[in-house]
């Protein structure tokens, strides 16, 4: 008995990982075979306009704006008049941009799906301010309609995502910020 049990468990844990192998394939394509993409959603209550195209992105919420022109992220914070520019991690990357960790899925982080068929990312490497990514993927499209991000420094909800596919790429430098007059401009690279 205890051997069937333990049969059946294996089966299940591996149907479960298949499901959540299927979904992050499907996502995984979606995202790198458009050759830019366009999303709107509200991120915490306001509304947020983000563009990727390949690893670039340029993210526009309320008070900030952030991109990365593929090796460089520039950070507009409007309250402080200060940009900052960094180099960062591809964890640092996922916790800003909400469809970057799909591309990264299968290097970046370790997935479970939960029993409502959300997906539950987990960075594979310790270290990272972000603890895990939960997402729920819609079954046509396999883009994300809904995702919570765990950080050290709290719980981000990015929800009404609506994903359009573009039909050209864009150059990489389109993914900067410039800097005006009256901006402080801080180099962390």
């Amino acid at each position: 008995m205890k051997k069937l049990l333990l049969i059946i468990l294996t089966a299940l844990a591996a149907t479960v990982a298949a499901m959540a192998e299927s979904i992050i394939d499907r996502a995984t394509k979606a995202v790198k075979s458009a050759p830019s993409l366009t999303a709107t959603f509200r991120i915490n209550g306001s509304d947020g306009r983000l563009v990727m195209s390949g690893a670039c992105f340029r993210l526009e919420v309320p008070q900030m704006q952030t991109a990365f022109d593929g090796t460089t992220q520039f950070t507009l914070n409007e309250a402080d008049s200060e940009l900052t520019l960094t180099t960062p991690t591809l964890e640092e990357i996922a916790a800003i941009n909400p469809l970057a960790f799909i591309g990264n899925l299968r290097s970046s982080f370790t997935a479970s799906t939960l029993s409502d068929g959300r997906i539950r990312f987990v960075p594979a490497a310790d270290g990272t301010d972000l603890e895990e990514i939960v997402t729920a993927f819609d079954s046509k499209t396999a883009m994300p309609v809904i995702v919570t991000m765990k950080t050290s420094a709290g719980e981000i909800l990015i929800d009404h995502i609506k994903v359009t596919k573009g039909s050209r790429s864009i150059p990489a430098s389109s993914f900067t910020i410039k800097q005006n007059k009256g901006i402080t401009t801080i180099d962390l690279r």
